[in-house]
């Protein structure tokens, strides 16, 4: 229902807009210009504004107007004049609506109505824009052997997304290591959610989310839902999240603990990998790889690799390309650029590129380098042996 207020010195017509059942004429007709503002004062969120030339005079219009407006931004102004020549400057005026005095009560319900109608319009066709604007998401899943550094890379991603306006979630699906909620300086649990846990009471998914900021927000905790069964449940929920988020992280387990793991990797449009360029980590790394892809049927092309806390020591970067030949290589991260992350977008990373022949060139160039400084060697402490059996002769 929309909320009235006349000035225009004439009762007939505000006593004819009260029989109205769709607007609310607030006071009887008010006949002289500072009870306009007085009134204003009294009700809030007022829509409509009726203004005569007898209450507020055209030399005075401007000085309303700006009044009117400092109360309230929102309230549509209607002012009824009687010289159409000076139309032009009244308008100038931020006013919504001009009438002359021959109006009749009839085609300002119908301004007024048609008004709301447009507006109601304009949200819905805003609400629909919206709607088509935000694309489907994307699952994302982050795996990598313990203490890789997956929680830490996957929170610093989700932040840095974020903060471009994209609409992101985190699911730490980690049930041994969860670190998530610490990481975003987080309760694991809220206090409702506690209260519900002692009393058992019944728990939804959406009482384990937790809202980082406007942008970004975590599912953590929900192993207490694997452990009551409610797998299928939390998969269908992560479909669920592709309407609402545009990007959904899920820092997992890389051992099929509660035999989630295929169903959330089987699920997610792309998955990252991260890896330390170590021979250990890297051996751990291609058994999981290899059971993700005999064991889990995951195609290889859904799969790539982050090198993560590379420094000087580590195996040479053409080694490990050849190595994970596979799949695509993100990138890496220096061990010294840990805390600088941010500058890091991995979404936007340019996978390698070169051919399985090209990347052999060079390391089979590396080895023959590698040869070659074992055999000078050799040549030289054969000579060495020949001039000391001449000169002992």
């Amino acid at each position: 229902m929309k909320k009235i207020i006349t000035a225009i010195g004439d009762k007939t017509i505000n006593e004819e807009l009260r029989k109205d059942k769709e607007i609310q004429v607030l006071f009887t007709d008010i006949q002289y210009k500072e009870g306009i503002i007085e009134c204003m004062e009294q009700r809030k969120n007022i829509d409509y504004i009726l203004l005569s030339e007898k209450i507020v005079p055209k030399e005075e219009i401007k000085n309303i107007v700006i009044k009117i407006k400092e109360k309230n931004k929102k309230s549509r102004i209607i002012y009824f004049f009687n010289n159409k020549e000076n139309i032009n400057k009244i308008k100038k005026n931020k006013i919504d609506k001009i009438f002359f005095f021959d109006i009749n009560t009839k085609e300002i319900l119908n301004y007024i109505k048609e008004k709301s109608i447009e507006k109601k319009e304009e949200k819905n066709f805003e609400e629909k824009r919206k709607k088509v604007s935000i694309k489907k998401g994307k699952i994302i899943s982050i795996c990598g052997i313990p203490g890789v550094g997956k929680s830490y890379i996957t929170t610093e991603i989700s932040k840095n997304i974020a903060n471009k306006n994209k609409k992101v979630m985190i699911v730490d699906f980690d049930f041994i290591n969860n670190s998530i909620h610490t990481l975003i300086g987080k309760s694991k649990y809220s206090k409702q959610l506690k209260n519900k846990i002692k009393q058992k009471e019944k728990i939804e998914i959406k009482d384990f989310i937790i809202k980082y900021n406007k942008n970004l927000k975590v599912l953590s905790g929900i192993e207490i839902l694997i452990e009551e069964g409610l797998t299928e449940k939390i998969i269908k929920e992560l479909k669920n999240m592709k309407e609402k988020y545009n990007y959904i992280f899920i820092d997992i387990l890389s051992e099929n603990i509660f035999n989630c793991i295929p169903r959330i990797l089987e699920n997610s449009d792309k998955i990252y990998f991260i890896i330390e360029p170590t021979l250990v980590q890297i051996e751990k790394a291609k058994r999981i790889l290899k059971k993700y892809n005999e064991d889990f049927k995951i195609d290889n092309k859904k799969i790539s690799i982050i090198i993560n806390k590379y420094n000087k020591n580590s195996i040479n970067i053409e080694i490990l390309k050849n190595i994970f030949i596979d799949y695509k290589i993100l990138g890496k991260i220096k061990l010294n650029d840990l805390q600088n992350i941010k500058k890091i977008s991995f979404l936007e990373a340019q996978s390698v590129k070169k051919t399985r022949n090209i990347r052999l060139n060079k390391i089979l160039k590396i080895k023959n380098t590698i040869i070659n400084m074992i055999i000078r060697k050799e040549i030289k402490n054969k000579r060495g042996k020949k001039s000391e059996l001449r000169k002992n002769n």
